[in-house]
């Protein structure tokens, strides 16, 4: 079926991989139902799906459900969450390595669970990109991040812009444009003071949609970035066709700077694309001088990481900006 399916595509000039997850359910037992036949053959496909980008063929088993249910929980505790304000926006600041100064912050998020603490993104975002929790999710960090830079206003202190980090999934699925549009004035605050981060695509179908709203966004005059940039598949056509502001450098190739020769080549690479294409260039998860020193000799814009400050919360946040941008 797979084969089939793909020699369609390929066929009609169609570029998509496509990588199904079957699930199966064998009758080991004279009195199980049809339902249960078919409700835990489900169980084995979502378990697939969860496990592997690749596809192929999952035969349930008990342990499937018991992981299953796990998930089900899972999932009804980020609803809850959301409903009950149990996520907290952080931010991460970003250092210009030019002007020698901070310059702006990357939204990101914590989960403070009432029984198992706070939980990092890495634990849960997985399981919401696999629904429309994930657009629940970015929809309540972009409300809280013009929030937060209204109530800042209002105290009178000096705002930089929060770039805003969205899912593919909200990206393709969701009229994003509508909604930031409405929440900025909600808030009222300036679009200037908001970025919005989406990620590459390795599809060239993608490209007509998202130039469609990157259009609409930067209509709005809220600037737009390619986030972990260099580990996509786009083509610098594809890149120029979207028009973005800035890029930003994968963490990736900083881990590997110091060590590998190819991810240097990369990095270095990369920044001078951005300067001849004129997008600011970002680098992320900069964590020693050594880093720093090498993005700053090639001519890297702005940088981020755990070298230059860790994630704050709102009040560290303030108390932050108002210590290093007197």
């Amino acid at each position: 079926m797979t084969e089939l399916i793909n020699n369609f595509l390929g066929e009609n000039k169609i570029d998509i991989d496509f990588y199904p997850h079957y699930g199966v359910r064998i009758r080991n037992e004279e009195d199980i139902s049809a339902e249960t036949m078919f409700q835990t053959a489900l169980i084995a496909s979502d378990y697939g799906r969860l496990s592997s980008e690749r596809g192929g063929i999952f035969v349930f088993n008990e342990t499937m459900f018991m992981k299953n249910e796990r998930i089900v929980s899972l999932a009804r505790d980020i609803e809850r969450g959301l409903q009950n304000n149990e996520f907290e926006v952080y931010f991460q600041p970003k250092f210009d390595l030019k002007l020698k100064r901070f310059s702006g912050a990357e939204a990101l998020l914590r989960w403070h669970h009432p029984e198992r603490g706070t939980i990092l993104p890495a634990a849960f975002i997985s399981l919401a990109e696999q629904s429309d929790l994930i657009i629940q999710i970015d929809y309540y960090v972009l409300d809280r991040v013009c929030k937060h830079i209204a109530e800042w206003r209002d105290k009178g202190l000096r705002l930089l812009p929060i770039s805003v980090n969205l899912s593919k999934r909200t990206v393709f699925s969701a009229n994003i444009a509508d909604y930031i549009e409405q929440t900025i004035k909600k808030h009222q605050v300036s679009p200037l003071l908001l970025e919005i981060e989406i990620v590459e695509s390795p599809s060239p179908y993608d490209v007509l949609y998202l130039l469609s709203t990157v259009k609409k966004i930067k209509a709005l005059n809220i600037s737009v970035a390619i986030d972990d940039f260099g580990t996509g598949f786009s083509s610098l056509y594809r890149l120029l066709a979207i028009n973005i502001n800035s890029i930003k450098i994968d963490k990736a190739f900083m881990d590997g700077i110091e060590l590998i020769n190819i991810d240097e080549a990369i990095t270095k690479d990369i920044i001078s694309l951005g300067q001849k294409l004129r997008y600011t260039v970002v680098a992320e998860g900069v964590e020693t001088e050594i880093q720093k020193d090498y993005l700053m000799a090639y001519g890297c814009d702005r940088a981020q990481g755990y070298f230059f400050s860790k994630p704050l919360n709102e009040q560290d946040a303030i108390i932050f900006a108002e210590k290093f941008n007197k």
